[in-house]
């Protein structure tokens, strides 16, 4: 695992975690959107994020950005 793909994973636990303590917030998500997560500042990991995103994403597939700003427990 690549320090791309430790960062991803660290991001989406904390993604879920917040999501889960904030209903309101995951209300705004479309239902099936991919979730794609960008950290402030770090372009090398933002254009890695959306290049996997643009792979993974399914045709017609909502897509939502969230800024790591929403997660202040992961190490950038």
């Amino acid at each position: 695992m690549n320090v791309y793909e430790k960062r991803n994973a660290m991001l989406g636990v904390e993604f879920d975690r917040y999501v889960r303590d904030h209903p309101s917030f995951a209300a705004r998500i479309p239902r099936g959107a991919q979730i794609v997560l960008q950290i402030p500042g770090d372009t090398k990991f933002n254009t890695w994020e959306r290049r996997l995103a643009e792979r993974q994403r399914e045709a017609g597939q909502p897509v939502s950005v969230s800024s790591g700003t929403l997660l202040p427990n992961v190490p950038y």
